[in-house]
């Protein structure tokens, strides 16, 4: 990021559908945005000891979107991938 970047307005990281996971048992929950979606990430992970690919690649697809280096609709993409690896994935149908 360059420091003439800092006077851009934040990109807008909304997701067009929001993402349902169930951290805990009974209490669903939507993330909306990619912001949403990194804090998320730091309560689930398929492993007690290491995150698993789908993890990381959904921080890392979180970051570039609140970077505004990639659109929401990849970080929403991969988010879900990893909530589904995770097993915390609510599905809605």
């Amino acid at each position: 990021m360059r420091l003439d970047d800092l006077s851009k307005p934040p990109p807008d990281t909304s997701f067009e559908k929001p993402v349902m996971i169930e951290l805990v048992p009974g209490k669903p929950q939507k993330i909306r945005n990619a912001r949403d979606a990194m804090d998320a990430l730091d309560e689930f992970r398929p492993s007690a000891t290491e995150p698993g690919t789908k993890h990381m690649m959904a921080r890392r697809a979180c970051m570039n979107a609140l970077l505004g280096l990639r659109k929401s609709a990849m970080a929403r993409k991969a988010f879900e991938e990893a909530a589904w690896e995770s097993d915390v994935l609510v599905d809605e149908d």
